[in-house]
């Protein structure tokens, strides 16, 4: 599989620039899970997550789908990790994830989306 690093931002700044609406296809195998987008939010209450999309363009229904993030501070260093997961992502459908961001992190890379 083909694995995607995109940084999506300062978690903790909204103005920060963050990339919306870019074509992230994590695999060229016959999985074809891609995330479609991804953005980081921050909640009413200062709570930070990890929003987006995948699409299943696999040509079958995946009993398991896990989308996949690594965390970093300001100094580049990793401070965890986080993953969404979904049950029955049907033939051609789309997956809206969101994964709860509790370390203090600045910004977070994809590291990929898997499926079975």
């Amino acid at each position: 599989m083909l694995i995607v690093l995109v940084v999506i931002g300062n978690l903790l700044n909204k103005e920060s620039g963050v990339r919306q609406g870019t074509q992230m296809p994590t695999s060229q195998t016959k999985s074809a899970l891609t995330v479609v987008d991804f953005d980081c939010k921050i909640g009413q209450y200062g709570n930070k997550y990890i929003v987006g999309t995948v699409k299943n363009n696999s040509g079958r229904q995946n009993s398991y789908v896990q989308v996949e993030f690594n965390l970093y501070d300001e100094s580049g260093s990793q401070v965890g990790s986080k993953f969404a997961t979904v049950s029955n992502l049907e033939l051609y459908g789309t997956w809206k994830f969101e994964a709860n961001v509790t370390e203090e992190a600045t910004r977070a890379k994809l590291k990929g989306v898997t499926g079975f």
